[in-house]
């Protein structure tokens, strides 16, 4: 087994070393202005295609290398691939814009001409929320801009992503930082404690990561050993830190404590290996510091305790609604926590929807942590 590892990482160095030769080609290429239009377009073309080829050899060989390699070493061996496989992204990233500017450029298209065609086709593939508040802050409302999209959409990324990490940070951190802010006066005749809408999904709970149960979180998961929690995090990919996808633990952003057992960096506490021998010296955690809250779309979990006040504010507002020639004025609720807009049969009366069909949904209502399946008409 250890010879085979060996000639494995032997095969993916020499793989890398071409790779990195191609890199250099990339680079010399697109810098250099001797070269003619269409020998560069020809050179990097090929580029691109061999860096496609070496990307899928090195992923498979990554995979092999990882599936025979011991805990103690994934972690740098992820970040370690993670970071040649960013360059390779990168430098095809780098061709691929060369290749589109300078066809656009040789075809004489003007900008604003391929921005009224491409715009739409973008906003129509984006959420609707997005779209619209997109078309609200456009500077000019007669031509569309590709470069004004682009800034948008990575703006909303951006600000989207930092949400999600402070929604999800530790409530103590966020607790000891709420006395900093200085509220507006004209807010100040608002009741504290006064729940609103918003309160049905503050306090909601994923399921665990490691058992899908949602009776507690995955921080306190006693399903699964340790070693089986962190094969289960490897195999779906996800970070040994916060236990989401798409990212390793070295480029984790929720970064708050050292691990409390071994003081490390790029595990959480509760799959740390060191548990194992050390587990009956740990300081026991008081319930307050767990769990994380976070946000689900399909359903929520709210205490008694939590809404105190008899009276509860919800966000709602008067709009017309229109079926063919039929209209009626209603109230809407803005249910934060639901999948699917609901209608009640009232409405649908007044202005003779058709039914198109029957539809068994899982209904979680409020407070409840089970699904209730009903039929409804979908309108």
């Amino acid at each position: 087994m250890t010879s085979n590892l060996e000639t494995l990482k032997r095969k993916r160095a020499g793989m890398r070393m071409q790779t990195t030769e191609l890199f250099n080609k990339v680079e010399t290429a697109l810098l250099d202005e001797t070269i003619s239009l269409e020998k560069k377009f020809d050179l990097l073309s090929i580029c691109k295609d061999q860096l496609n080829e070496k990307y899928e050899t090195l992923k498979k060989l990554n995979s092999d290398i990882q599936d025979g390699i011991p805990d103690t070493e994934f972690e740098n061996e992820i970040e370690n691939s993670e970071n040649y496989s960013e360059r390779i992204i990168e430098s095809r990233y780098k061709i691929t814009k060369f290749l589109n500017e300078r066809n656009v450029d040789n075809q004489s298209v003007v900008a604003e001409s391929y921005g009224r065609l491409l715009c739409p086709i973008i906003l129509k593939l984006i959420p609707s929320e997005i779209a619209l508040d997109f078309n609200w802050k456009r500077l000019n409302y007669e031509t569309f801009n590709v470069e004004e999209l682009l800034l948008f959409l990575k703006k909303e990324t951006e600000s989207r992503e930092d949400t999600l990490s402070m929604q999800n940070s530790d409530p103590q951190i966020i607790s000891s930082k709420k006395g900093n802010f200085k509220h507006s006066p004209k807010y100040s005749n608002f009741r504290r404690g006064t729940p609103t809408a918003s309160a049905l999904t503050t306090n909601a709970r994923n399921a665990c990561v490691f058992c899908d149960n949602y009776e507690h979180d995955s921080i306190s998961c006693k399903v699964l050993s340790i070693p089986e929690k962190r094969e289960k995090l490897r195999k779906e990919g996800r970070c040994y830190v916060c236990f989401r996808k798409f990212h390793v633990s070295s480029k984790c952003k929720f970064k708050l404590t050292p691990c409390k057992i071994c003081h490390g960096n790029f595990h959480n506490t509760s799959i740390c290996l060191n548990k194992l021998t050390n587990e009956s010296t740990l300081p026991k955690e008081s319930n307050s510091d767990a769990p994380l809250a976070t946000t689900a779309v399909s359903h929520c979990k709210i205490d008694k305790k939590d809404v105190c006040n008899k009276e509860v504010v919800l966000q709602t507002i008067y709009v017309n609604v229109e079926c063919e020639r039929n209209s009626q004025t209603s109230l809407l609720l803005f249910d934060v926590g639901s999948q699917r807009t609901f209608v009640t049969s009232k409405l649908v009366s007044k202005l003779k929807a058709p039914i198109i069909r029957q539809e068994n949904l899982q209904i979680f209502s409020f407070a409840s942590i089970k699904p209730q399946t009903k039929a409804f008409g979908l309108t």
